[in-house]
């Protein structure tokens, strides 16, 4: 488990450290950097700025994509209901509600039967 946990600490997952501890029987405790200017991950300042810009540049271009996604979507919505509409000018048969779940009851009559 100690072996795991060292690759994550050399991988950068994980901003620790493993410690011997003073007691023989505890074995070896897991200490985690709170700071980010302190532990394995350390970064200055300036660095840790870079990283939210670059971040931030990313989630920019994240956004635009969306947006554009979203632009062409609705573009593909107006043009299938503008088919639509001229399938249905030519004759042709668009999509039908069934309404004959029970031809052989009156709507007013059933609601009516509910109140007595």
């Amino acid at each position: 488990m100690a072996l795991y946990v060292e690759s994550l600490i050399k991988d950068g997952h994980l901003n620790a450290r493993l410690e011997e501890t003073d007691k023989s029987n505890a074995g070896v405790v897991l200490r985690f950097y709170l700071d980010r200017r302190q532990g394995p991950l350390a970064k200055s300042e300036k660095q840790q700025q870079e990283t939210l810009f670059e971040q931030t540049v990313r989630t920019n271009r994240l956004a635009k994509q969306v947006k554009d996604a979203d632009y062409r979507l609705t573009l593909t919505k107006e043009y299938m209901e503008n088919q639509k509409r001229l399938n249905k000018r030519a004759g042709g048969h668009g999509d039908a509600m069934d309404t004959a779940w029970d031809d052989s009851i009156d709507a007013e009559e059933d609601i009516m039967t509910d109140l007595h």
